[in-house]
């Protein structure tokens, strides 16, 4: 049922998708316990429909629920639990709490530099979310100089022409224009 419900999802049809991951996950809790991996995958994409469906809160809880599980079950550098933590600064990032996203996402990069090496795609993925935040927290020059760093990481590891190294220099090519405005408008108030 689960990949059924997954299915609606990948269709847009997201309360049935809803409906069906409830149902699954009432019957996971009851046969195999909250604590079943089957279980805690089922609360992830849950959670996921939610957010999809704009229902944040919700949404938010299940996935410090989940989280909170993983990092106790399966320790805080297993893959799932980085994971969950990415997806949770995401909601987080939805609902505009960002200095929680920013502490999130710094530890995620912190994880995935030490385990995965600063080279790994997912790495790179998570400075660059980073970078974004840094940017929408108004700390531009750290959110610049991170862009520029996705940006070189993007070229020595996928190539110039691959779509995510287009991305992160057309990011970086918008960081630097808004931040000349920004100083030619202090300059221009002094």
């Amino acid at each position: 049922m689960n990949a059924l419900a997954s299915t609606l999802e990948s269709r847009g049809q997201l309360e049935e998708a809803e409906r069906i991951q409830r149902e699954v996950l009432a019957l996971e809790n009851e046969i195999l316990g909250q604590r079943h991996p089957n279980t805690i995958t089922t609360m992830h994409a849950l959670a996921s429909t939610l957010e999809s469906r704009g229902q944040l809160e919700e949404a938010e809880r299940i996935q410090r629920e989940v989280l909170a599980l993983r990092n106790e079950i399966l320790g805080q550098r297993h893959p799932d639990t980085i994971i969950s933590m990415h997806n949770l600064a995401f909601t987080l990032q939805s609902r505009g709490q960002l200095e929680e996203v920013e502490r999130m996402q710094r530890e995620v990069l912190a994880l995935r530099n030490e385990i995965l090496g600063q080279r790994h795609p997912d790495t790179i993925s998570t400075m660059h979310t980073l970078a974004s935040t840094l940017w929408d927290l108004g700390q531009c020059e750290e959110a610049e100089n991170m862009m520029q760093e996705v940006v070189v990481l993007r070229q020595e590891v996928l190539g110039q022409r691959h779509p995510h190294t287009i991305l992160a220099m057309s990011y970086i090519s918008s960081i630097r224009i808004q931040h000349a405005k920004l100083a030619s408008t202090a300059d221009g108030s002094s």
